[in-house]
């Protein structure tokens, strides 16, 4: 299981560069502008698209193939997927947690983890995303997935998008029990969303693991 987690992280080391520059600029643009939550927004977006990168590579080396050609179990190949999405979700809000707090510090912002909410919340939303696409990626690989993944990575932005714009316009009404389990939510948000995270990587992993097992390379 370690090697298989190690194995990934030395073929994304081929981004490091890229992304270090990227962070770097953000970083910069942070500092200027005296708001972590653009460089924490970024992040996030950077940190998404890490584990899917991670498929790209196995299926341009044929590395599944080989894989269970070796005394490998599918199911720990599935697993290390998943482990790889919560140790770079858990590394983004460790960088994401250290650099709001020294952007406030240097500001002098009364509270050090301003704009660090940024960074729970797409981590919560990537967290999410990821446990609907890794199943699609491991049914149809990356590059059919590809289509899946944009709607899935779109399609709650021009949700919201549109919600608030008919919502400022006056041509929708929220019913009262909607708006009580949305603030009972909002409420209990730290207690309910990691719950919920919690259950839908379970039905994620349960589902690619499944799909895995019969897949033929």
């Amino acid at each position: 299981m370690t090697g298989l987690i190690l194995k990934d992280l030395v073929n994304l080391k081929r981004y490091g560069r890229t992304l270090a520059i990227v962070i770097a600029i953000y970083a910069v643009m942070s500092f200027i502008n005296k708001d972590a939550s653009m460089f924490n927004s970024i992040f996030t977006v950077v940190l998404a698209m890490i584990t899917i990168s991670s498929y790209s590579f196995d299926e341009a080396a044929k590395w599944d193939s080989y894989a269970l050609s070796m005394p490998v179990n599918r199911k720990d190949i599935v697993k290390s997927k998943y482990y790889l999405l919560l140790i770079i979700s858990a590394l983004g809000l460790g960088v994401n947690l250290i650099f709001s707090i020294g952007i406030n510090l240097y500001i002098g912002s009364d509270n050090l983890l301003k704009g660090f909410e940024f960074s729970l919340i797409g981590a919560m939303g990537l967290l999410f995303l990821n446990s609907i696409i890794i199943p699609f990626i491991t049914k149809l690989g990356v590059e059919k997935a590809r289509i899946i993944m944009i709607i899935v990575f779109m399609l709650p932005t021009g949700i919201i998008y549109l919600g608030m714009n008919t919502l400022n316009n006056g041509t929708l009404t929220i019913p009262k029990k909607i708006i009580e389990i949305s603030n009972l939510i909002l409420q209990y948000k730290y207690i309910i969303v990691p719950i919920a995270i919690i259950i839908v990587l379970s039905i994620s992993y349960n589902v690619s693991v499944k799909i895995y097992q019969k897949k033929q390379f």
